[in-house]
């Protein structure tokens, strides 16, 4: 990945300069804070996951995946108004063509999986685990995969049904069904 000068145009595509957007040393500062308080949330977590063998790890890390479904605090928040590629996303899973709709779900989640986003997810996982709402070993997988740093399946999944609540296929937790 090459390197991004402070006075170059930021990759983000807003026009400006790179040090006076995504490059900035207050913007730069907050996403470590973001990072700090993810990686405290692991951690805090890695003790529920001590006694866990091999098999028990999967079993968890597919409930850990299908959280988004039982919680909106789940769900990473769309843009008030849908970007392009989430409304062919919707398209897509409106018109049963899942592997178009995985393409365009791992597209809005480049965008929208930033470490705020993943940190929002993170923050709503513990908060359900300390009301017990949630397997403490569930939720230690599930912080576990948000504090890493490359692609995360919750964030994913988070994304995925975040897009299918707000198209009208899914309903909500609490049983609604959302008009498109």
């Amino acid at each position: 990945m090459a390197k991004v000068g402070r006075n170059e145009t930021c990759p983000c595509g807003s026009g400006r300069k790179a040090k006076r957007c995504c490059y900035s040393a207050e913007r730069l500062e907050a996403e470590v804070q973001v990072r700090r308080r993810l990686r405290t949330l692991v951690a805090q977590s890695l003790p529920d996951l001590a006694d866990v063998d091999g098999d028990e790890l999967r079993e968890l890390v597919h409930q850990a995946i299908h959280l988004p479904e039982r919680d909106l605090s789940l769900q990473v928040r769309l843009p008030a108004l849908a970007s392009p590629e989430v409304e062919r996303a919707a398209a897509a899973l409106l018109a049963d063509d899942d592997y178009e709709f995985d393409d365009w779900v791992m597209k809005v989640a480049l965008q929208l999986a930033t470490p705020e986003r993943r940190l929002e997810v993170a923050q709503a996982v513990a908060d359900l685990r300390d009301q017990d709402k949630i397997d403490r070993r569930v939720a230690a997988v599930a912080l576990l995969d948000l504090g890493e740093a490359s692609e995360s399946a919750v964030c994913l999944a988070s994304v995925a049904e975040s897009i299918a609540v707000s198209a009208g296929r899914e309903r909500t937790p609490s049983g609604l069904l959302v008009a498109s």
